[in-house]
């Protein structure tokens, strides 16, 4: 069991760690098998040999576990039969696994209970073998789909989007890398601008106001701010909304407020505060902060690795297609039309579904 630190063990993390970390030890063969062992009743026999054809598949694939007669191979570590299990195959095999896993494997003993999992899967191959389950067309199904995963892999790995694509697709989506901090308040208004006799009084009522609302605190400071707004702010666009401006970007609330509105507004920073009375052309404006959308200002440079990221699926698509393209055009490929139609569909309770006429 891998050793876990006493703070996780107050909760169930700890026990699925040690249980993965287990479960990753061994081969994927061995694994499957030693799951097999504990009777595992959920495990079904059609999904044994889904996983059983899985395992062999990769394993054909991979030509089993012995890699000798390579330069690079290694000294010998195990025999199985005629197969040579060498250090390369070992190092190899044991990188698949996470690197939690990896670094219990420093002493001979755990070295030994790996290299265990190896030659199981390496016996088991070769019985598999001496079956002639690797003639077995659901196997050989199987390791056609790893093939051309491979291949698709392998073509497609050279495949970048081009500086042009990426730049393109930067200053397509520019909003998205670039864009302007908002802020979102409500808005009590007092139409009385400074050439109004009264705007010495009315500028008294609303410093009076700000006044009675620093002395209280949240929900009361927003649900008086709420109510001096329905009562008598004279923004008719907002009043029934509480005051809400939206979230808007300082030009934005200039366009509309002027920009003794608009610095106020940006210069609130804590949800909930309230502005000290503004004044404008148009009139005594006081706002409360609802909620921020900070800015952001991210360079091409700074967001080539999630550009190349997005359109690499597309490009990959792309050079597949190109690929496809290009076998069609030196491969015959005939379709019969009429063996087609008459191809008969199990519905979903097994029924088969006849074939549609042309236009159904």
């Amino acid at each position: 069991m891998t050793n876990i630190p006493a703070t996780e063990m107050k909760s169930g993390t700890a026990t699925r760690r040690a249980e993965k970390a287990d479960k990753c030890d061994l081969p994927y063969e061995g694994r499957f098998l030693d799951l097999f062992r504990r009777g595992n009743k959920g495990l079904h026999v059609r999904h044994l040999s889904v996983c059983v054809l899985v395992s062999l598949a990769g394993a054909c694939s991979r030509g089993g576990v012995g890699g000798a007669g390579r330069a690079d191979a290694g000294p010998v570590v195990a025999t199985v039969g005629e197969k040579a299990v060498t250090s390369h195959d070992f190092v190899t095999r044991l990188s698949e696994q996470p690197e939690l896993v990896r670094a219990r494997y420093s002493t001979l003993e755990r070295k030994k209970e790996f290299l265990e999992g190896l030659i199981r899967q390496e016996l088991l191959l070769q019985e598999a073998r001496r079956r002639s389950l690797d003639q077995d067309p659901e196997v050989k199904a199987v390791i056609e789909k790893v093939i051309v995963q491979k291949l698709i892999q392998v073509h497609t790995a050279a495949a970048t989007p081009a500086e042009s694509d990426l730049r393109s697709y930067y200053d397509a989506h520019r909003e998205e890398f670039v864009r302007p901090a908002r802020v979102r308040a409500s808005h009590y208004f007092v139409a009385s601008p400074p050439s109004d006799p009264k705007h010495a009084a009315a500028r008294g009522e609303v410093q009076k106001f700000c006044t009675r609302l620093k002395a209280l605190s949240e929900p009361a400071l927003s649900l008086a701010f709420r109510e001096e707004v329905r009562k008598g702010s004279a923004d008719v666009a907002t009043k029934s909304v509480d005051g809400d401006l939206g979230l808007r970007t300082r030009d934005e609330l200039v366009q509309v407020w002027g920009e003794a509105v608009a610095d106020a507004a940006m210069a609130l920073k804590v949800m909930g505060e309230v502005s000290a009375p503004i004044e404008s052309e148009k009139g005594i404006h006081v706002l409360q902060l609802t909620a921020r959308q900070p800015g952001v200002d991210t360079s091409f440079d700074d967001a080539r690795p999630r550009l190349v990221a997005r359109l690499q699926a597309e490009v990959r698509s792309k050079a597949l297609d190109e690929l496809v393209a290009s076998l069609k055009k030196s491969t015959r490929v005939d379709i019969n039309e009429e063996a087609l139609r008459n191809v008969q569909i199990a519905g979903p309770d097994g029924p088969l579904i006849p074939p549609l006429a042309d236009g159904g």
